[in-house]
């Protein structure tokens, strides 16, 4: 499953004191297949635009199916499951679902947030970005509200190296602590910064176009360590069977620069 994990994952990510995937410890070839699983029907909800992040949070989502809960679900049931248990680790809402077939429902919410701060490695493109200052995570997708100039660092003094068109679909990496900027990524390189208020997230996959994203050289890339604040959230999966029985099962995920990891 670490394996797995690690061929999704574009760039580095460690937080000490946190041994990544230490609930595959538990019952790890079982849990494993849970999520191999999860990745596969994370692959099918998700487009060509997002099926990346649906992979992630498929994995993460298959880790409760893979344990004792997997037993009493069928694939639709999984399925299901997987994108409350996702949805509720990206959004931080409850999420509820009901397969009429089998008569179970399901309910994910978040049980615990924390926020950890660590350092992390980001790819950006050498020529554009000039300063990556600490970041408070998102890893998310928003809108463009309204044309705005990409520029090289966060504030208006910088070079403009491009430029944003309302209506647009963008990767955020993360806002700058403490200032209104965002820093934006191609295909999981950041490409630059853009004011705040000129984008809007985007709140469920539905609204996600799909785009088609630009691949970028390797030598025109640089790595940067910086300090990133991240939030880490443990869901808790309540099942309730077609008799009444309840199953209950937990799992904690932390945001990367490049999504959702499961530690």
């Amino acid at each position: 499953m670490k394996r797995l994990i690690l061929s999704i994952s574009i760039l580095s990510f460690t937080l000490s004191g946190c041994q990544e995937i230490t609930h595959f410890s538990r019952d790890h070839a079982i849990t494993g297949l849970g999520a191999v699983v999860g990745a596969g029907a994370g692959s099918l909800v998700g487009n060509k635009n997002n099926k990346k992040v649906w992979i992630i949070g498929g994995a993460v989502a298959g880790a409760f199916i893979g344990n004792q809960i997997g037993q009493y679900l069928n694939k639709q049931d999984q399925i299901k499951a997987e994108q409350a248990n996702h949805q509720a680790i990206v959004t931080g809402k409850p999420q509820q679902w009901h397969n009429p077939q089998t008569h179970i429902t399901g309910r994910a919410q978040i049980v615990n947030e924390q926020q950890v701060t660590q350092n992390v490695t980001i790819p950006v493109l050498k020529d554009r970005v000039k300063e990556v200052p600490p970041l408070d995570l998102i890893s998310e997708k928003y809108k463009v509200v309204k044309t705005s100039k990409l520029l090289g660092g966060p504030s208006s003094e910088y070079k403009a190296v491009g430029r944003l068109n309302a209506g647009q679909q963008i990767d955020v990496i993360g806002k700058v602590q403490g200032k209104p900027w965002f820093m934006v990524a191609n295909n999981h390189v950041g490409s630059g910064f853009v004011d705040a208020h000129s984008l809007t997230p985007i709140h469920t996959n539905s609204e996600i176009s799909e785009q088609t994203a630009t691949s970028v050289p390797s030598d025109q890339i640089i790595e940067k360590n910086i300090e990133a604040n991240h939030t880490c959230r443990t869901v808790q999966q309540v099942i309730v069977l077609s008799d009444g029985t309840q199953k209950t099962e937990e799992i904690t995920a932390c945001n990367s620069p490049e999504g959702w990891k499961i530690i």
